[in-house]
């Protein structure tokens, strides 16, 4: 069998044994919101914070990037309560008392271009190391071409929308005509939630542009779309997506739509609103959260008198189970960040090397990266988190920290770089890897460090936007490593020949992705159903390396509907494409599922096999071709079924018809059926089985397949498992265990290279010494010297059919 024809059997086995997540930006609720913690709050927080045993602090994060511009800094991860100081060599430059685990502080003194910006956090008498500094850009000697725009869209009536592309520490401002609608400042080159006052009308000539150090950039006119529930579409309420414990000061929230107004409704204290830009945030900087209260959310276009209905309550619960963290693995020698998720924003997390306490910070989101000291090889790191007092959720799994890899690759860009982008593809990059985006132009940075979770392909965002002619690199910090991409040079969008997107036309009942061609990369996709503008994504991927324009899959959560009408359109630097040309989606034509070859069959022996039908309208009818003598197809159940009196390799076509009107649909799939001899005596059999390498979500890499790979009722008996002395070890995981727990050697049985298991270790894992098949091999492998992860591991199977 080759590897590829079980990947995705594998890929859906691993879905319900690993569990993914993805990354939510926490909304500081009083971030240009409100303004709505007093005084004597923040003084509680900061008594909370000495009170508790504070023995070693994590260096906080300066967020960057940041320029001449910035009159604010942001930093993340520090204790609420904890005294942050800005610093610029060893002069203080700013600071205050946190309230939150990510905090805008004022500069005392203005910035220049190539300061290095570092902070400290403190509680009591411990004071964390400092931060990794941040080089500070030059304010743009060109404002010209210097567009803003927004990654969400701005509805009619809504109240507030995200600015990317701006010079950090820019002023962004929303006009109409010589009237300002709203304006904030781009702290790291984003502005989150800028409010628009009053909420626009369709008739509206909204603009948008950004002020850097004082100079005036180009404005972008914006289209003004109709909101949704004015189309006879439901404006569904939002929902709130995790459970909530004692004492979080944070709410997560999905299912809204862009610029709505948002209010969590508290049994236990008042109300509080703010404005969503995205679908799914998480409101931080609120009241801890009590054991036992009700908690609902809400949304509305006020303006338009358009409500959505209230979520379903959710319950706070005690804070004793808290989730347990997960450290992001790879890690390797000398590296000094630490990737964590499962995380409570606003929890109090404590990462450990060994049993050395390396320091405590703050969750500011549920995925967040923690500076750490050079971590050292053969260690291994952990975590827990803390909300309520002394209530630490469980230590999480140990992660090994490995030696730097012998073989590694620089980092590359995915796609050409066009002016105006806010957003670049960096691919070849090591899990674990924190890359960051320079101008060889100005040789400042041109992003905040990202950390790298998987080996696939990472959207970086980059402020300012990039600009025609500039000289672009990627650096990858690698352990102690440092690697660069080839230079870049910015493309004018003059030179690429676009025009409208292309919408796949073949769209389908149920379809929850929209591809979306002929792109220019790093431009915005808005696409619209059925007249109302709904979703956005940025498109930075090539079908091929020769292409110089982009496609991207564009989620749908609600799921396409049959008839829908479904267009597209472009935005980047002042331009707004037309929109494409529709596709209506089509009902999904029945599809035979049942998997080539069939089962096997033996002359004189019964044999039965059920077609499957996936789509379509029942009742199906199903013709075939010439069947095996002995062996009929029921034409209406498609069930395949007798005693075969033939042997040989037989190929069947298969036709299936559905119900459906006006007309019926029909999909013909060919099967291979083989009938044996008549049986003798059964012979033993051996069998390569690729175990396929999945996601990395907790900790180790983990390897899974099933054999027989196909779920076609065939049985028989598992005699040996072995391993080719060419791959490296592996570490089966028990029943009852998970691939964090394999460096527990309770927790697996450990393959040599060149070895086999024994009858004890099948029991183990199998729990006979001969079991039944099918059986489903979960493994992690062990590390080679040079660090290489394999995409497939082979093992032969020894095993007796039935």
């Amino acid at each position: 069998m080759k590897p590829d024809r079980f990947d995705t059997l594998t890929r859906a086995f691993a879905q319900t044994r690993l569990s993914h997540f993805t990354r939510r930006r926490v909304l500081q609720a009083g971030a240009g919101a409100w303004v709505g913690l007093s005084a004597a709050f923040l003084h509680a927080r900061q008594q909370t914070a000495m009170a508790q045993p504070v023995t070693a602090l994590l260096p906080p994060k300066v967020v960057g990037p940041l320029s001449e511009c910035n009159s604010l800094v942001i930093v993340r991860n520090q204790l609420s309560g904890a005294l942050v100081t800005l610093f610029v060599g060893s002069e203080r430059v700013g600071g205050g008392i946190a309230s939150w685990s990510s905090e805008r502080f004022a500069l005392d003194v203005p910035l220049k271009p190539g300061d290095l910006v570092v902070a400290t956090q403190a509680i009591g008498t411990v004071t964390s190391d400092p931060s990794i500094p941040v080089q500070v850009q030059a304010a743009p000697t060109d404002m010209g071409s210097a567009y803003v725009d927004v990654d969400s869209l701005i509805y009619e009536c809504g109240e507030c929308a995200r600015v990317v592309g701006a010079v950090p520490g820019a002023t962004v401002r929303f006009t109409e005509g010589t009237t300002i609608r709203g304006e904030a400042t781009a702290v790291s080159g984003v502005a989150w939630s800028v409010g628009i006052d009053p909420p626009p009308d369709r008739n509206d000539v909204l603009e948008v542009r950004q002020i850097a150090c004082g100079v005036e950039g180009p404005a972008r006119a914006l289209p003004i779309d109709i909101a949704p529930g004015w189309a006879n579409e439901a404006f569904a309420a939002p929902y709130i997506p995790k459970p909530l414990y004692a004492c979080m000061r944070s709410v997560p929230v999905a299912g809204v739509i862009d610029g709505a107004q948002v209010t969590i409704d508290r049994s236990t204290q008042d109300s509080r609103e703010l404005c969503f830009d995205a679908s799914e945030l998480e409101v931080g900087r609120l009241l801890p959260l009590v054991e036992g209260e009700q908690v609902t959310v809400r949304q509305a276009f006020a303006r338009c008198n358009i409500t959505s209905d209230t979520s379903p309550a959710i319950t706070v619960s005690a804070a004793e189970q808290l989730p347990v963290p997960v450290v992001m693995a790879p890690l390797c020698e000398g590296a000094n960040r630490v990737g964590l998720h499962n995380l409570i924003p606003g929890a109090v997390v404590r990462l450990f090397e060994g049993d050395d306490l390396l320091g405590d910070g703050e969750a500011a989101d549920s995925f967040d990266v923690f500076t750490v000291r050079p971590l050292s090889a053969g260690s291994y790191v952990s975590a827990q988190q803390r909300l309520c007092d002394d209530l630490w959720s469980e230590q999480s799994a140990s992660v090994r920290v490995d030696d730097t890899p012998t073989v590694l690759n620089p980092p590359k860009f995915a796609a050409p770089l066009v002016a105006c982008a806010s957003v670049v593809r960096v691919e070849s990059v090591w899990p674990g890897s924190i890359v960051t985006i320079w101008s060889r132009t100005t040789g400042m940075p041109r992003s905040d460090e990202y950390f790298v979770v998987r080996d696939t392909p990472d959207d970086i965002p980059v402020s300012p936007a990039l600009t025609a002619g500039e000289e672009i690199f990627a650096v990858a910090l690698i352990c102690t490593e440092r690697l660069e991409s080839e230079v870049v040079t910015v493309r004018p969008l003059a030179d690429i020949e676009y025009g409208s997107p292309k919408v796949l036309s073949l769209l389908f009942d149920e379809d929850t992705e929209i591809f979306i061609s002929r792109i220019v990369p790093g431009a915005y996709v808005d696409v619209s159903i059925n007249g109302v503008w709904r979703y956005t994504a940025v498109a930075t991927d090539l079908l091929t390396s020769d292409d110089e324009l982009a496609y991207v899959d564009v989620p749908v959560p609600e799921k396409l509907r049959t008839g829908d009408e479904v267009v597209a359109r472009q935005r980047i630097c002042d331009v707004t494409t037309d929109p494409s040309s529709a596709v209506i989606v089509r009902p999904k034509r029945p599809i035979i599922i049942t998997e080539s070859p069939l089962p096997d069959g033996r002359v004189g022996k019964p044999y039965s096999v059920q077609l499957e039908v996936d789509h379509g309208v029942a009742p199906f009818s199903w013709d075939r071709s010439r069947l095996p003598a002995g062996i009929e197809l029921d034409r209406d159940t498609g069930e395949i079924a007798g005693t075969p009196t033939e042997a040989g390799e037989f190929r069947i076509s298969l036709d299936v018809t559905d119900s459906g009107t006006p007309a019926a649909r029909s999909d013909t799939k060919h099967l291979k059926l083989r009938i044996k001899e008549a049986a003798a005596e059964t012979e033993d059999e051996t069998y390569n089985l690729y175990l396929a390498r999945q996601p990395v979500y907790e900790g180790h890499i983990p390897y899974l397949a099933r054999f027989p790979w196909a779920d076609d009722g065939s049985s028989g008996t598992l005699l040996g498992v072995s391993l080719n002395s060419a791959w490296p070890g592996l570490h089966f995981v028990k029943p009852g265990w998970t691939t964090a727990e394999c460096d527990n050697p309770a927790a697996v049985v450990r393959l040599a290279p060149g070895g086999s298991l024994t009858a004890a270790e099948m029991t183990e894992l199998f729990g006979a010494e001969t079991p039944a098949l099918p059986i489903v091999f979960l493994a992690c492998a062990e590390a080679t010297p040079t660090l290489h992860v394999h995409d497939y591991i082979p093992i032969r199977i020894t095993y007796r059919p039935n």
